[in-house]
Order: C-alpha cells, then structure tokens, then sequence
C-alpha cells in the first residue's frame, strides 16, 4: 500500500509539472494571412517562425496585426507546455 501511495504521487507530480504552461510560446508570423494552411500554426511562406516570451508574441500581435488574437491574422501563436519540443507546439 505504501508503495501504491507513493507511485501515485510520483504519477501526479509528473502531470503537474509536465502539463503547466512554460511562459513560451512558438510564435509564426505570414505575410498573408491565406498563407496558414492548418488550424494553428502550419503554414507555407512562412516570413518568421521562433520560440518567444508569450507575452512578446502578443505584443507583436498587437503591432503587426490588430492584436486579434493566437488562432487569427498574420501572427498566431500557441503556448508551450513545460518541457522539450516547443517549437513544434500548435504545428497543425
């Protein structure tokens, strides 16, 4: 029982820590917003694509892109989860 106890914590530490958003997003931005090919992030012609401070992918919303949010217009963006692997977040 104490071990079941134990590997159960284990279990739900993991999920805690692996599932909480990590502050970065993978930030793409088009020169036209036709360019975006899948729901989130994949898209052909990509002008810029990289891993940024969510905060600095809104930012660049807001100024290249009337700030119309991570799922619309020229600059979208996806948060990471901690851990590896960010800059494939929100490629479909």
């Amino acid at each position: 029982m104490k071990y079941l106890r134990l590997a159960s914590v284990s279990v739900l530490i993991f999920v805690v820590v692996a599932c909480t958003k990590s502050g970065y997003s993978n930030c793409v931005q088009v020169e036209d917003e036709k360019d975006f090919t899948g729901e989130w992030l994949k898209a052909s012609g990509t002008e810029e694509k990289r891993t940024v401070r969510t905060e600095e992918c809104v930012a660049l919303d807001r100024a290249q892109d009337s700030g119309n949010g991570p799922k619309t217009g020229k600059v979208r963006w996806a948060e990471c989860l901690s851990g590896p692997d960010c800059d494939e977040t929100g490629e479909f």
